[in-house]
């Protein structure tokens, strides 16, 4: 558990004084007062009344006596009846000193009365480097030295160049250098105290910053991490101990948090969010320990539950709790929770494998409809697991170095000459090795890592590109556009940026898009299509025939090459998958782009069988295995490495390859 980091400091302006502090001055007033009375009734039988000590001492026991009433009823604050205190001592003291040194009768004893008043000099200096806070402390003990100092000097002096009363003036300057040095030594460790203080204030609060969630003041995921550490380890971080009871972990994700963030703002989110944490805690066992994630993930370790079944029925009673309403700037706002439940030492013997079970756990009821509660099972939820491991693992990708751009040459089908190449993003896992795009594109999208990884793609795919030029081949440039990427306003500011830090022509670019990211949204995509076409750039529609294929956006939108999709090239050739149902369809489609003067890819090509045959339909540019795979950036400029100038033919590559 997080410690209540709390430090006790002197009380402040403008703040009541804490308890400890006020109820030391209400006992501590009456001291002096009663030790002035006890002097007023020895003066006579003492021989040492003088006329100011049987005036002053009575008045000023009075006033001591009247400011602990004061503060006892609270009339007065604790502030006002200290500098009182404070003011009072120290008139009292000049005007004592200015007494014996001016006024004392001739047949009272100077030494006498002299240490007898000021052995209480000293505590005006203490409280005043005590409370330093206290406005006005520091100043009156300032002034009360400085006006002894200045009291015993115009007394000193004289007398010194008399040559009279050096005994009185020895005993004045020993009395004022020892207040002098008792002054700088309080004041110099109050100096101290106070930078101690606020050194450890600010590690406390750094400390107490790094192991909670300031918008909910709930435990963060490192204040979590580190009690289920102290939790299963103790004291070996090697070896977990046995407990005594069973631990569960609840991992709570809020369903629909985005959207009231989205359409109520930032600020009604926070206070959801807040809200939220509050209820949990109030639904929370006694003892348990609730700990914000991230984002709206709330993680609830239970201790000591019986069996697993019994922290599924408390994970049961928080979704219903959170199933209430809420009340956010006077409207009601509804969310529900799916929760995972992960228990020890079934599921897991380390926070981490808790963690990640519990969260496992929590994707598969999102899955499977939200708002539900699910017990960690291995079997069931392994898959689940490998898939949110391979997301962890693509987000470090790239900065690993592990994505790598292949480039596979299309060719005229008439003249077999290298016309362009698509750039194709490709992952060697470490462990994995060589993870499909079927596989982690899907991933990229679903988490929005897609946006990262295709301006990286734009970026390294025309650096590429301009290098090649340097060997005078002016390389046309195809490229994959995700549907998110595309849907971003500052996709084409993304694209011309790119465009411009390689010193790449946008003539030779082209962006190959899917027929779902045209259909999405026709009026905006119509007017980036046309802002990209002002630039110079062409666009391909990838995938033709498997998505929506309507006749009026290839009418309307100003669209450059068509690309038959590798599916109907494959049936072609293949009796068993209805060769006369796709040759239908590619003659039609090659009808339609002669009519609308587009250029016609067909991708897929694995076969001259294939090769001859879309040749004959009229196809004009070729893609696939047959001509060549995915080639490597070196491999690519091999193939470029001829004469300027001279074309580059599918058998040349063939040759080079092969």
């Amino acid at each position: 558990m997080l410690k209540n980091l709390r430090l006790s400091l002197p009380p402040g302006e403008g703040a009541p004084a804490p308890k400890g502090w006020r109820l030391g001055l209400l006992l501590a007033l009456p001291v002096p007062a009663f030790a002035l009375l006890i002097g007023l009734a020895l003066e006579h039988p003492s021989g040492q009344a003088t006329p100011f000590d049987l005036a002053v001492y009575p008045a000023l026991a009075a006033l001591l006596l009247a400011l602990d009433v004061l503060l006892y009823l609270r009339v007065w604050s604790f502030e006002r009846v200290f500098r009182v205190t404070m003011g009072a001592a120290s008139a009292f003291f000049i005007g004592k000193l200015v007494y014996i040194l001016y006024f004392l009768p001739p047949t009272a004893d100077f030494f006498r009365e002299l240490s007898e008043s000021f052995f209480w000099v000293p505590a005006i200096y203490v409280l005043s480097s005590l409370l330093p806070r206290i406005r006005g402390g520091r100043a009156v003990a300032l002034t009360c030295l400085s006006s002894m100092v200045a009291i015993s000097l115009v007394y000193a002096v004289p007398n010194l160049l008399a040559g009279e009363n050096y005994g009185e003036v020895y005993a004045l300057s020993q009395l004022v250098l020892a207040n002098v040095t008792f002054y700088v030594l309080t004041q110099l460790f109050s100096l101290y105290m106070e930078r101690f203080i606020r050194s450890q204030t600010h590690a406390q609060t750094m400390e107490r910053l790094a192991y909670t969630d300031l918008l909910t003041g709930l435990p963060n995921r490192l204040a979590l991490e580190n009690e289920l550490k102290r939790l299963l380890f103790a004291d070996d971080p090697l070896e977990p101990h046995p407990l005594p009871d069973k631990l569960a972990l609840l991992f709570i994700d809020i369903d629909g948090f985005k959207l009231v963030n989205d359409t109520m703002g930032h600020e009604a989110g926070d206070t959801l969010l807040v809200l939220i944490a509050q209820r949990l805690r109030t639904y929370s066992r006694q003892g348990d320990l609730l700990a914000r994630m991230s984002g709206d993930e709330y993680v609830l370790v239970l201790h000591n539950v019986r069996c697993g079944d019994e922290a599924v029925r408390v994970a049961e009673a928080l979704k219903l709790a959170l199933d209430e309403p809420f009340f956010i700037e006077g409207q009601v706002v509804s969310v529900s929770a799916s929760i995972g439940v992960s228990v020890y030492p079934e599921d897991a013997l380390d926070p981490a494998g808790l963690l990640r079970h519990a969260d496992s756990a929590m994707y598969h009821v999102k899955h499977a409809g939200k708002n539900g509660v699910k017990r960690y099972h291995a079997s069931v939820d392994a898959a689940l697991e490998e898939h949110k491991r391979l997301e962890r693992d693509l987000r470090g990708a790239l900065g690993r170095g592990e994505l790598h751009l292949c480039y596979q040459p299309m060719f005229h089908l008439g003249s077999g000459q290298l016309l362009k190449a698509e750039a194709l993003l490709r992952w060697r896992h470490p462990t994995r090795g060589w993870i499909s795009p079927a596989e982690f594109v899907p991933l990229a999208e679903a988490n929005g890592f897609i946006l990262t990884l295709g301006e990286w793609v734009l970026q390294a795919a025309m650096a590429q590109a301009r290098a090649w030029q340097g060997g005078q081949w002016p390389v046309r440039l195809s490229i994959n556009v995700s549907p998110l990427q595309f849907a971003q306003p500052n996709f084409k500011e993304t694209v011309l940026a790119a465009l411009r830090d390689a010193q790449f022509a946008p003539q030779l670019l082209e962006l190959e898009l899917t027929e779902s990211i045209v259909m999405r949204n026709p009026e905006i995509v119509r007017r980036n299509l046309q802002e990209l076409r002002n630039e110079g750039i062409t666009v391909a529609i990838d995938d033709f025939g498997t998505g929506y294929s309507s006749l009026s956006y290839l009418r309307d939108f100003d669209i450059n090459t068509i690309k038959i999709d590798r599916s109907f090239v494959r049936d072609l050739s293949t009796p068993r998958h209805a060769p006369q149902y796709a040759l239908a369809l590619v003659e039609a489609i090659v009808k339609l782009a002669g009519s609308l003067d587009v250029e016609l890819v067909a991708e897929g090509i694995e076969s001259r069988e294939q090769f001859e045959l879309v040749r004959s339909l009229g196809c004009d540019v070729g893609q696939g295995y047959f001509f060549a795979r995915p080639l490597s950036a070196s491999e690519f400029a091999r193939l470029l490495g001829r004469e300027p100038r001279q074309p580059v033919t599918f058998e040349r590559v063939r040759e080079v390859l092969s």
